[in-house]
This record gives structure tokens, sequence and C-alpha cells, in this order.
């Protein structure tokens, strides 16, 4: 959240969930595979894709696709 909102990202943070916000910081900022951020989780790289697909729409929606 902390991060987001320094980023000016208010809006969008508020959108994601906990679980996408978990998987954006994991995948993005530490630059993990779907794989790997899977296994620290403990889900399915569906699951993932899922997750990704989520945060990408809701990017979309909010931030014009940036």
């Amino acid at each position: 959240d902390r991060i987001l909102s320094e980023l000016s990202l208010n809006k969008f943070r508020i959108a994601l969930t906990f679980d996408e916000k978990l998987v954006l910081f994991l995948y993005s900022f530490k630059e993990l595979t779907e794989e790997q951020v899977a296994i620290l989780i403990g889900v399915s790289s569906r699951t993932i894709i899922r997750r990704n697909k989520s945060i990408e729409n809701k990017k979309e929606m909010f931030l014009g696709g940036i």
C-alpha cells in the first residue's frame, strides 16, 4: 500500500485486493516468475495468471494502461 501511495497510485491501490497487491509486489517489484510467486504464496500458477489478468484489467481501468 505504501509503495503504491508514494507513487500516487491511490485509486489503483484501493481497487486491488490484498492478494492482487501481494502478487503485484512479488511479480513486479521483486521480479519473480509466476511459478516462483505461486510457490511462495502456496497457490497454483493458474491462480497467479488470473490475478495478473485482474491486475492488468484494473490498471487499464484506473490508469489508462500505464
